[in-house]
């Protein structure tokens, strides 16, 4: 019987590691249990930026024409006047796009577009042509624009330092010139170029690796990668073409896309189904592009993965990532964005899978999301979240600190209150005076594990100081201080020794004129 206690105690043990495991391996954002087809998903609010479920979020992935998010950042960035620029299809891109089997945007040979038509052409039918017009403009045009970028850092930089120096912000001024991020200078590139060729040669099935025309383009979009904190990302192309040096994780995917719904036409193009090309200096004809999103699509052949509550963002399918999408959804006032990574767009035979499983993804987590998570206020204004020791008060050693604003947080709708936990961090001590309202800490409040949320700590009322407490606390200080208390005994053994000398003096001079005497008589 023993054994047997042993034994069945043994195996309980067992079972809640794994469900310790288990229950964790959604410990970003909440849980929802279903049959995903991707490999990898990241779902994030676009009101409070706030991970709601993520599935191997940081997992290195191709990512295909997701790739074009980044293309259509770094080419608003540098081409200036954008809607206005016209820009011609170079020669290059037929002959660098020839045999890829890519999707295309149906653009000639030395047709003129402006910018901001070669934005809507790369987005909405995913035209690598297009994408690849735009980089080789940028390259063609990088002596500029490097000046333009290296310029414009300068007036930055001493408009941040005149901010600092006008607030009186010392330590900030003589940092600040270190801590701004260098722009990509011209000759910066050469050894991203250097990289890329290595793999120039490297060519797959219905792909080819990587543009030798778009080195100081694909520089940008890396150096753009870095100033987003995508440090798990790499691009050697400005279409999505296959490159085993070309990939993302569905994290950093998202902090892309967080950065381009801030950018002029990016959701407005996004959301588009369909653009019209006007005519051109080549073709006399309007013509018409179609979205690859069929979230958005209501035509027959499509209308299985429409979700009328999808307005954008961007596809992406390649043999080597698989289906994958970005995708978007407003109901009610919420919006979320759904990453999602690896759908299988061929089976173990090779065959190719006409099942988009990324669609059925997002649309699934968008259903979900909207019923239900739902913002619940976490702590408002003013609430009492602490208390912290006070000095140099009169009749007050302690100071309540408050909520200093309104603070709400995604939750599942039947999360309860004490199941969100807060954790307050604060100085060991203030010094009056102190004024309502002013920032002493701050408070996190979380929800299985997750930060929810975060606000100020500030006073919940106005303290003065007492300056009869200050003298004798200053007084306090300074007597029990390690200096005066080794001054102080370097004193004393001073008078220590002063008391034995004179002592000493006296009692020899004593003598001497007892000696003196005695010789007399």
């Amino acid at each position: 019987m023993k054994v047997f206690k042993t034994l069945l105690s043994l195996l309980m043990a067992i079972c809640l590691v794994f469900s310790m495991t288990v229950i964790p391996a959604s410990a970003e954002g909440f849980v929802y249990d279903f049959d995903a087809h991707c490999k990898s998903i990241y779902m994030f609010s676009l009101d409070n930026n706030e991970c709601v479920y993520a599935l191997n979020p940081d997992e290195q992935r191709a990512i295909a024409s997701l790739t074009k998010i980044m293309t259509y950042i770094v080419a608003y960035e540098n081409i200036p006047d954008i809607e206005n620029t016209k820009i011609t299809v170079s020669s290059k891109v037929e002959e660098e796009l020839e045999g890829t089997g890519s999707s295309l945007a149906g653009i000639y040979v030395g047709e003129e577009f402006t910018g901001l038509q070669l934005l809507n052409l790369m987005m909405i039918p995913s035209g690598n042509d297009a994408a690849l017009t735009l980089a080789i403009y940028v390259d063609e045009h990088k002596e500029e624009i490097s000046a333009r970028r290296q310029a414009q850092a300068k007036v930055d930089a001493a408009q941040s330092s005149a901010d600092a120096e006008n607030s009186g912000d010392e330590e900030y001024i003589e940092t600040e010139a270190k801590d701004i991020p260098n722009p990509v200078a011209v000759n910066d590139y050469d050894d991203e170029f250097e990289f890329d060729k290595e793999y120039e040669e490297n060519e797959t099935e219905g792909s080819r690796a990587v543009s030798a025309y778009s080195t100081y383009f694909v520089s940008l979009m890396n150096a753009k990668a870095r100033e987003l904190g995508c440090m798990d990302t790499h691009f050697t192309n400005p279409h999505g073409l296959y490159d085993p040096n070309h990939y993302s994780t569905a994290r950093d995917v998202a902090k892309i896309v967080k950065y381009a719904t801030t950018l002029p036409y990016f959701t407005e193009i996004t959301g588009s189904t369909e653009y019209f090309i006007p005519e051109t200096n080549i073709c006399d004809e309007e013509r018409y592009v179609s979205s690859t999103n069929k979230m958005m699509s209501k035509l027959d052949d499509d209308y299985e993965y429409y979700y009328s509550y999808c307005n954008g963002i961007k596809t992406g399918s390649l043999n080597e990532s698989g289906y994958c999408i970005a995708a978007s959804a407003t109901y009610e006032g919420y919006s979320y964005v759904a990453i999602c990574l690896g759908s299988p767009m061929v089976d173990s035979t090779g065959e190719e899978i006409d099942y988009h499983g990324e669609m059925i993804d997002a649309a699934e987590l968008f259903r979900w999301a909207f019923v239900n998570l739902s913002l619940k206020n976490v702590a408002e204004a003013g609430d009492l979240l602490g208390e912290v020791s006070l000095e140099y008060a009169w009749n007050a050693d302690k100071l309540q600190v408050v909520a200093g604003d309104n603070v709400s947080a995604l939750l599942p709708d039947d999360v309860e209150a004490s199941s969100i936990l807060t954790e307050v961090e604060l100085p060991e001590k203030v010094q009056a005076p102190v004024k309502k309202g002013d920032r002493i800490g701050s408070a996190t409040f979380t929800y299985a594990g997750d930060r929810i949320a975060t606000v100020d700590l500030v006073a919940g009322e106005s303290i003065e100081r007492s300056e009869v407490i200050q003298t004798i606390e200053t007084g306090k200080k300074v007597v029990s201080s390690p200096l005066f208390i080794l001054v102080g005994a370097a004193l004393l053994i001073v008078v220590i020794l002063y008391i034995v000398i004179v002592v000493a003096y006296n009692r020899r001079k004593k003598r001497m004129r007892q000696i003196k005497r005695y010789r007399n008589l």
